[in-house]
């Protein structure tokens, strides 16, 4: 049908579609032709080309389940990844990150900019301490501190960031994933309150404090 509409508008064709081989695999082809007409201005004939990209359509295949695995990993583990090229400065986020800081994606720039004035205040020192260090000695680094999300909820978050360099040694660009470990930090923050209410029991008691086993022993 596209073919014969191209004809009879005397247009370029092109086109994708799969051929079943002798052999049983399926190919895919991607056909271009363009028409050639007559004194009267009809097309008389076509002439194309037919490609196999069978190679290319299964490399794509490959990369999106990739891409959907690294998704399923990120949404399971509450991490979202993100890339930084330093020679444009462009950067982008992952529809997990956006979704760890409350945002839909692309409601927010990506930008070192807008992250950081996501960073606690309490915080941010350090982090921006991080950041300059690694630029200057172009090594990666992992650190944990708060995030407040566009609800306002604070949340900690653990990021994990790896520089790559170019041939000369600069660096090229920034791979990161940042995780959500609010649930680890509120569970270490009890174990610690847990403590401390037991050490003050201990400090003011005044009689001796003795603990038996099930077995009675003292």
């Amino acid at each position: 049908l596209q073919l014969r509409q191209a004809i009879e508008q005397r247009r370029e064709f092109e086109s994708e579609f799969r051929i079943l081989w002798p052999d049983g695999s399926i190919r895919h082809i991607q056909a271009a032709a363009m028409p050639l007409l007559d004194e009267q201005g009809q097309t008389c004939r076509m002439v194309g080309m037919n490609w196999d990209i069978t190679a290319r359509k299964e490399a794509e295949a490959r990369l999106k389940a990739s891409e959907q695995r690294l998704q399923l990993a990120q949404e399971s583990a509450s991490a979202g990844a993100w890339e930084w090229i330093i020679e444009d400065g462009r950067q982008w986020w992952s529809e997990e990150l956006y979704r760890l800081i409350g945002y839909q994606a692309g409601e927010l720039t990506a930008s070192y900019e807008n992250w950081l004035a996501l960073v606690c205040e309490e915080d941010k020192p350090e982090l921006e301490q991080l950041v300059a260090r690694m630029f200057l000695e172009k090594k990666g680094y992992n650190h944990c501190y708060r995030v407040r999300r566009q609800d306002g909820q604070l949340i900690w978050v653990d990021d994990r960031v790896r520089v790559e360099l170019d041939a000369e040694g600069k660096i090229q660009r920034l791979l990161g994933v940042s995780q959500d470990i609010t649930p680890q930090k509120q569970i270490e923050g009890a174990l610690r309150e847990s403590r401390t209410r037991l050490q003050a029991i201990l400090d003011s008691a005044m009689d001796a404090i003795i603990t038996i086993d099930q077995r009675g022993r003292i």
